[in-house]
Protein backbone atom coordinates (compact mmCIF):
# COMPACT_ATOMS: atom_id res chain seq x y z
CA UNK A 1 0.00 0.00 0.00
CA UNK A 2 2.74 2.45 0.75
CA UNK A 3 4.35 2.11 -2.46
CA UNK A 4 1.16 2.81 -4.73
CA UNK A 5 0.82 6.11 -2.28
CA UNK A 6 4.36 6.56 -3.18
CA UNK A 7 3.85 5.91 -6.78
CA UNK A 8 1.32 8.31 -7.11
CA UNK A 9 2.35 11.01 -5.16
CA UNK A 10 5.72 11.03 -7.35
CA UNK A 11 3.51 11.05 -10.47
CA UNK A 12 1.79 13.99 -9.50
CA UNK A 13 4.74 15.41 -8.65
CA UNK A 14 6.28 15.16 -12.00
CA UNK A 15 3.14 16.21 -14.08
CA UNK A 16 2.83 19.68 -11.54
CA UNK A 17 3.20 22.68 -14.02
CA UNK A 18 6.09 24.87 -13.65
CA UNK A 19 5.07 28.24 -11.49
CA UNK A 20 5.33 31.39 -14.33
CA UNK A 21 6.87 34.33 -12.44
CA UNK A 22 4.13 36.91 -11.98
CA UNK A 23 4.62 39.91 -14.30
CA UNK A 24 5.93 42.76 -12.51
CA UNK A 25 3.89 45.97 -12.19
CA UNK A 26 4.74 49.07 -13.93
CA UNK A 27 6.22 52.40 -11.66
CA UNK A 28 2.42 53.67 -13.08
CA UNK A 29 1.00 51.08 -11.63
CA UNK A 30 2.42 51.09 -8.08
CA UNK A 31 1.90 54.59 -7.66
CA UNK A 32 -1.75 54.84 -8.45
CA UNK A 33 -2.61 51.67 -6.43
CA UNK A 34 -0.50 53.55 -3.65
CA UNK A 35 -2.86 56.22 -4.17
CA UNK A 36 -5.82 54.61 -3.82
CA UNK A 37 -4.46 52.33 -1.17
CA UNK A 38 -4.83 55.53 1.05
CA UNK A 39 -2.12 55.03 2.71
CA UNK A 40 0.32 57.68 3.23
CA UNK A 41 3.58 55.23 3.35
CA UNK A 42 2.49 53.66 -0.19
CA UNK A 43 2.47 57.15 -1.79
CA UNK A 44 4.89 57.86 -4.52
CA UNK A 45 5.18 60.73 -7.60
CA UNK A 46 3.71 60.18 -10.80
CA UNK A 47 6.22 58.64 -13.02
CA UNK A 48 7.08 60.54 -16.23
CA UNK A 49 5.91 57.66 -18.49
CA UNK A 50 2.66 57.47 -16.87
CA UNK A 51 -0.54 57.26 -19.17
CA UNK A 52 -3.87 57.23 -19.46
CA UNK A 53 -4.02 53.89 -20.94
CA UNK A 54 -2.11 52.68 -17.38
CA UNK A 55 -4.84 54.28 -15.20
CA UNK A 56 -7.61 52.06 -16.91
CA UNK A 57 -5.76 49.19 -16.25
CA UNK A 58 -5.77 50.45 -12.05
CA UNK A 59 -8.89 52.29 -11.88
CA UNK A 60 -12.66 52.39 -13.22
CA UNK A 61 -13.07 55.34 -16.11
CA UNK A 62 -16.06 57.42 -15.20
CA UNK A 63 -16.44 60.09 -17.37
CA UNK A 64 -13.99 62.36 -19.65
CA UNK A 65 -14.44 65.90 -18.67
CA UNK A 66 -12.64 67.78 -21.34
CA UNK A 67 -9.57 70.35 -21.39
CA UNK A 68 -8.95 72.60 -18.92
CA UNK A 69 -5.52 74.20 -16.96
CA UNK A 70 -3.61 73.71 -13.62
CA UNK A 71 -1.33 76.09 -12.42
CA UNK A 72 -1.71 79.98 -13.39
CA UNK A 73 -0.25 79.42 -16.73
CA UNK A 74 -2.28 78.50 -20.00
CA UNK A 75 -1.15 74.75 -19.61
CA UNK A 76 -3.52 72.83 -21.03
CA UNK A 77 -4.84 69.76 -19.86
CA UNK A 78 -7.39 67.07 -20.20
CA UNK A 79 -9.17 66.18 -17.14
CA UNK A 80 -10.61 62.39 -16.65
CA UNK A 81 -12.80 61.00 -13.92
CA UNK A 82 -12.42 57.90 -12.49
CA UNK A 83 -13.28 55.60 -9.61
CA UNK A 84 -11.94 53.07 -7.41
CA UNK A 85 -13.21 50.84 -4.25
CA UNK A 86 -11.95 53.73 -1.96
CA UNK A 87 -12.68 56.62 -3.35
CA UNK A 88 -15.70 57.88 -4.52
CA UNK A 89 -14.02 60.18 -7.29
CA UNK A 90 -10.23 60.05 -8.72
CA UNK A 91 -9.46 63.13 -11.16
CA UNK A 92 -6.55 61.88 -13.48
CA UNK A 93 -5.33 65.34 -15.18
CA UNK A 94 -3.09 64.68 -18.50
CA UNK A 95 -0.61 66.71 -21.06
CA UNK A 96 -1.49 66.69 -24.83
CA UNK A 97 0.35 63.77 -25.07
CA UNK A 98 -1.41 61.77 -22.49
CA UNK A 99 0.77 61.39 -19.67
CA UNK A 100 -0.44 61.64 -16.25
CA UNK A 101 0.72 64.54 -14.50
CA UNK A 102 -1.26 65.22 -11.65
CA UNK A 103 -4.01 62.29 -9.41
CA UNK A 104 -6.33 63.39 -6.88
CA UNK A 105 -9.04 63.13 -4.79
CA UNK A 106 -10.70 64.21 -1.92
CA UNK A 107 -11.47 63.28 1.52
CA UNK A 108 -8.80 60.56 2.40
CA UNK A 109 -9.29 58.60 5.43
CA UNK A 110 -5.25 59.23 6.89
CA UNK A 111 -5.06 61.61 9.38
CA UNK A 112 -3.03 64.74 8.55
CA UNK A 113 -0.70 63.47 11.10
CA UNK A 114 0.05 60.19 9.23
CA UNK A 115 0.97 62.33 6.70
CA UNK A 116 3.29 64.20 8.23
CA UNK A 117 4.90 61.35 9.72
CA UNK A 118 5.64 59.55 6.44
CA UNK A 119 6.52 62.67 4.87
CA UNK A 120 8.33 64.83 7.23
CA UNK A 121 7.18 68.65 7.77
CA UNK A 122 6.18 69.84 3.98
CA UNK A 123 8.70 71.77 1.88
CA UNK A 124 5.83 74.47 1.36
CA UNK A 125 2.69 75.63 1.42
CA UNK A 126 0.27 77.21 -0.75
CA UNK A 127 -3.33 78.49 -0.68
CA UNK A 128 -5.78 76.58 -1.75
CA UNK A 129 -9.02 77.20 -3.66
CA UNK A 130 -11.90 75.20 -2.06
CA UNK A 131 -15.27 75.88 -3.63
CA UNK A 132 -16.09 79.34 -3.42
CA UNK A 133 -13.44 80.05 -0.88
CA UNK A 134 -9.87 79.76 -0.37
CA UNK A 135 -7.67 77.81 2.31
CA UNK A 136 -5.30 80.09 3.67
CA UNK A 137 -1.74 77.78 3.56
CA UNK A 138 -4.08 74.87 2.98
CA UNK A 139 -2.08 72.93 0.46
CA UNK A 140 0.89 70.88 1.91
CA UNK A 141 3.64 69.90 -0.80
CA UNK A 142 6.44 67.51 -0.42
CA UNK A 143 8.39 68.81 -3.97
CA UNK A 144 10.63 66.44 -3.81
CA UNK A 145 8.29 63.23 -3.53
CA UNK A 146 5.29 64.41 -5.67
CA UNK A 147 2.96 64.58 -2.89
CA UNK A 148 0.47 66.72 -1.86
CA UNK A 149 -2.67 67.30 1.08
CA UNK A 150 -4.71 70.19 1.65
CA UNK A 151 -5.24 70.43 5.33
CA UNK A 152 -5.74 73.39 7.26
CA UNK A 153 -6.37 73.44 11.61
CA UNK A 154 -9.31 75.47 12.01
CA UNK A 155 -10.35 75.69 8.26
CA UNK A 156 -10.32 71.76 7.58
CA UNK A 157 -11.49 68.84 9.52
CA UNK A 158 -9.01 66.36 8.67
CA UNK A 159 -7.45 66.08 5.10
CA UNK A 160 -9.58 67.14 2.53
CA UNK A 161 -7.85 66.47 -0.64
CA UNK A 162 -4.35 64.53 -1.51
CA UNK A 163 -2.28 64.62 -4.66
CA UNK A 164 0.34 62.88 -6.38
CA UNK A 165 2.14 64.53 -9.16
CA UNK A 166 5.95 64.39 -10.49
CA UNK A 167 8.47 64.55 -8.32
CA UNK A 168 11.28 66.83 -8.38
CA UNK A 169 9.89 70.47 -10.08
CA UNK A 170 10.41 73.56 -8.14
CA UNK A 171 7.35 75.39 -6.51
CA UNK A 172 7.57 77.78 -9.31
CA UNK A 173 6.66 75.43 -11.69
CA UNK A 174 4.18 73.46 -9.79
CA UNK A 175 2.01 76.77 -9.08
CA UNK A 176 2.70 77.96 -12.97
CA UNK A 177 1.77 73.95 -14.64
CA UNK A 178 0.50 71.54 -12.46
CA UNK A 179 -1.64 73.12 -9.00
CA UNK A 180 -5.00 73.32 -9.10
CA UNK A 181 -6.68 75.88 -9.65
CA UNK A 182 -10.60 75.01 -10.62
CA UNK A 183 -12.65 72.63 -12.78
CA UNK A 184 -13.96 74.46 -16.22
CA UNK A 185 -17.45 72.64 -16.86
CA UNK A 186 -17.16 72.22 -20.81
CA UNK A 187 -19.45 69.99 -22.59
CA UNK A 188 -17.34 68.31 -25.33
CA UNK A 189 -20.74 67.77 -27.41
Amino acid sequence: MRSATFAIILASAGCSRPKVPATPKSECALALEGFVSQQPARLRAVPATCTIEDAKQVLQATKVQGPGNLGSSDHRVRLHFFESETFESVRVWTDEAGNIVLVEADYPRASPEQYLQVFGEPEARLDYPWGQSVVPAGEQLWLSRGVSIVHQPGWTKGVIHVGIFRAGMTLQEYETSYQYTDIEDIDDG
